[in-house]
């Protein structure tokens, strides 16, 4: 009867997701966009689940209807109240020059692969183009609708509720695989990627719930945040990424030596004694670096051919490089670089992999300025929270390509959109701090206002008691 029910639930599932997905677009046109966000954002990482809409009508279209909606929206509720459309920050001429400049570095790979110009949108490469931009997007519609602490509360728990279903999906299969040798046919919720990727994407945005354990207060919200990382070290530790655990491994020593010194102890006990304490599977894939001739693995010696062919396109033109997304199509094995610096260099040059290196710094230095500057526990959990994840998102990256990818990479550019937003509630309210105007002053005001309205009224029924009595 129970398993029935599932049955039935599982087959509804995908008809009540698009009915709400109409449902979303209506309201976000109506002015409630972060409606959108809240419904859009955790599904990004949830392919398997969006891939589930694609037989319905307009169903493989249905990210980008949502988004146009929410910009509409977007653009109709700030012009009714009057508001800016979006709020400047210094990220804001970085991205729009960074749209720009991909898009001379589509044409440009056009050009370079002798293929037709960039004007078909069913174009391969002008796909490629158009999700990339859609991170900026985020980071914009995130900023500028996402607006106070309640706010930025209910994003993360809409990113928990995300991950919590990504980990149900993900152990499931971990312990379905059996080996190592099995990981290859691994997708867990992204369905188009690998366990690489997956695996990247829980060694950086697990540094936010870890962030959250230390600082929020609340017990069923620690209780919560604790769950979460520790499912997601889990996957982390059985997905078998090497790049993985480098990145999960620096993000926890700069954790320790920054914040919670104590971490120390059992990372340094690790350190000393991993050939022991770790799981024999997670030794046998590490130790596949080289077999027991010395020789390189052979995906290892794949990668670096790819390095190779990646310097020789940046030696074509280093400036601007040889073109936006065209090593997919140079019919090489592993089709990518496996390194989005070098990606970066060989496709768009020095130019492009600067915009990429001013980014990533700019990121870091947001969320340790937010951490560094915020007294409430929610907004300086989210500040090094970010940090870490920026930090352990660098490294990975030299692994492999952990920025390009739409379910990889969307809650980067959501988290810095909240991050910016914090340093905004910041900046706010220590400008009301030396006016004169302290943010709790507003309450204060309104409770003595009420205490002047009330206090004629019961003036007048004591005199009438007192007329009464006598």
């Amino acid at each position: 009867m129970g398993l029935g029910i599932i049955a039935g639930l599982k087959f509804i599932a995908p008809a009540l997701l698009y009915a709400s997905t109409l449902v979303v677009a209506i309201l976000c046109l109506s002015g409630r966009v972060r409606i959108g966000l809240y419904f859009l954002i955790p599904l990004y990482p949830l392919q398997n689940v969006v891939m589930k809409l694609h037989p319905f009508p307009l169903g493989k279209d249905l990210n980008d209807i949502l988004l146009i909606c929410m910009l509409i929206g977007w653009a109709l509720s700030a012009s009714m109240r009057r508001e800016k459309f979006n709020q400047r920050t210094a990220y804001t001429g970085l991205l729009i020059l960074t749209g720009l400049y991909t898009y001379f570095a589509l044409w440009k790979g056009s050009l370079f692969l002798g293929a037709e110009l960039p004007f078909n949108i069913h174009d391969p490469r002008v796909q490629a183009w158009k999700n990339y931009l859609t991170f900026p997007l985020l980071f914009f519609m995130v900023l500028n609708n996402i607006k106070n602490r309640k706010h930025v509360t209910w994003m993360l728990g809409a990113l928990m509720a995300s991950m919590f279903l990504m980990d149900y999906y993900t152990v499931d299969q971990i312990r379905n695989a059996g080996s190592i040798e099995s990981r290859t046919r691994f997708s867990g919720t992204f369905s188009w990627l690998g366990p690489n990727e997956v695996a990247a994407f829980y060694s950086s945005y697990t540094f936010i719930l870890i962030a959250l354990f230390f600082y929020i207060k609340t017990k069923w919200m620690r209780l919560a945040t604790l769950a979460l990382s520790l499912m997601n070290t889990y996957c982390v530790l059985f997905l078998y990424s090497r790049g993985a655990y480098v990145a999960f491994g620096a993000g926890m020593a700069l954790l320790a030596l920054f914040r919670k010194r104590w971490l120390l102890i059992p990372l340094i006990v690790l350190a000393l004694n991993w050939q022991t304490l770790l799981p024999q599977s997670v030794l046998e894939r590490i130790n596949q670096t080289q077999d027991e001739y010395g020789q390189l693995d052979a995906s290892v010696e794949k990668r670096l051919e790819m390095w190779n062919q990646s310097m020789l396109l940046f030696q074509y033109d280093p400036i601007f490089g040889s073109g936006f997304n065209i090593f997919p199509h140079l019919g090489f094995a592993l089709g990518d670089t496996h390194n989005i610096y070098l990606k970066f260099l060989a496709e768009q040059g020095l130019i492009g992999f600067s915009l990429l290196f001013i980014l990533l710094i700019m990121s870091m230095r947001s969320g340790w300025k937010l951490f560094r500057g915020a007294k409430d526990p929610l907004l300086k959990a989210l500040g090094l929270g970010f940090f870490l994840c920026t930090v352990s998102l660098i490294i990975g990256n030299f692994f492999g390509d952990r920025w390009t990818h739409l379910p990889l990479g969307a809650f980067f550019w959501v988290l810095l959109g909240m991050v910016e937003r914090g340093r905004i509630i910041i900046a706010q309210e220590e400008k009301e701090e030396k006016e004169g105007k302290s943010p709790d002053l507003s309450n204060v005001m309104k409770q003595e206002a009420k205490k002047r309205i009330v206090k004629p009224w019961n003036t007048a029924v004591i005199e009438r008691k007192q007329d009464l009595l006598s």
